[in-house]
């Protein structure tokens, strides 16, 4: 599957972040949902302290959860490279809303 590539405007944990790359891997378990979902998803992000690990690795990978849309939780894996402006969404998928006290 071809990824999917969207410029969009961030700064997460200082890091400015001019694109979004998805990756159409979530579309097999999780048909449900769509990349304008994933998008708004991130863009929740904007402005974020993650409390990421610090690495000397060129990748970092991480979870965001819960990250809310329509008031339901969901799970980011994402992805960030040192020395490049984009954040790569490596899957994406609903969590259970009885974790964090919503009944819907």
């Amino acid at each position: 599957m071809k990824r999917a590539r969207y410029t969009i405007s961030l700064k997460i944990e200082n890091k400015v972040i001019d694109e979004v790359i998805i990756d159409q891997h979530y579309r097999v378990k999780h048909p449900e949902l769509s990349d304008w979902i994933i998008l708004e998803l991130v863009r929740n992000l904007n402005f974020k302290e993650l409390d990421l690990d610090i690495t000397q690795d060129k990748f970092q990978y991480f979870t965001v959860e819960p990250i809310f849309y329509r008031e339901r939780p969901y799970r980011l894996i994402l992805v960030l490279e040192k020395e490049s402006s984009y954040i790569g969404v490596v899957n994406a998928f609903r969590v259970q809303g009885k974790k964090y006290g919503i009944s819907k």
